[in-house]
């Protein structure tokens, strides 16, 4: 799971387990800014599921969840925390099993 730095009013940043939101008001954003400040609203902390949520969803929109790294990252086989949900993706062909990693498929894109 990368790290991600939003630049911009409204981006969200993620780094160290911390999300955080940058204000969504651009006169708050600017002068925040302009005050030599970072243009930031709020951040909370990631639990562990939500974590492993967001290397999920990052694994999908970057391309593909790998499961070896998943296991490697949280300790825990990726089918033990999401075996249904996934099970019920790929009935519905929303997602392909390859190999060591799941990756959407062109209806799971769309």
């Amino acid at each position: 799971m990368k790290e991600v730095i939003g630049l911009g009013v409204s981006c969200y940043s993620f780094f160290d387990n911390v999300q955080y939101h940058n204000h969504l008001d651009i006169n708050k954003y600017k002068a925040a800014v302009t005050a030599g400040s970072l243009p930031v609203w709020r951040g909370r902390r990631l639990d562990k599921k939500e974590l492993m949520a967001r290397f999920m969803v990052f694994g999908f929109k970057t391309g593909f969840v790998n499961k070896d790294a998943f296991e490697k990252k949280f300790e825990i086989p990726i089918d033990e925390i999401y075996e249904a949900k996934l099970k019920k993706l790929e009935k519905l062909g929303l997602i392909k099993f390859d190999g060591g990693s799941i990756r959407l498929t062109y209806s799971g894109v769309l």
